[in-house]
């Protein structure tokens, strides 16, 4: 979450033109590495990699169940749910 914040402030300083802040988009890569399973469902010693795409919002895109989600387990885990 912090990445994409900062790819926000870069943005808003350019919409601004205010010294740049944050960072450009283009410049970043996230990667979703998942463990592939074998037939009996355990994991396997293999595993894929998933680039995450970075929206024109500076928001996610076809990232898979679960990633980012600490955020909502925290405060959920928090106010007691």
């Amino acid at each position: 979450n912090g990445t994409l914040v900062a790819i926000k402030k870069h943005q808003k300083a350019d919409e601004t033109e205010r010294p740049t802040t944050g960072i450009a988009r283009e410049k970043v890569r996230i990667y979703y590495i998942d463990r592939e399973k074998n037939a009996d469902g355990q994991r396997a010693d293999s595993a894929s990699a998933i680039e995450i795409t970075i929206t024109e919002k500076a928001l996610t895109s076809n990232a898979p169940n679960g990633f980012f989600d600490q955020a909502r387990k925290d405060l959920k885990f928090l106010v007691g749910f």
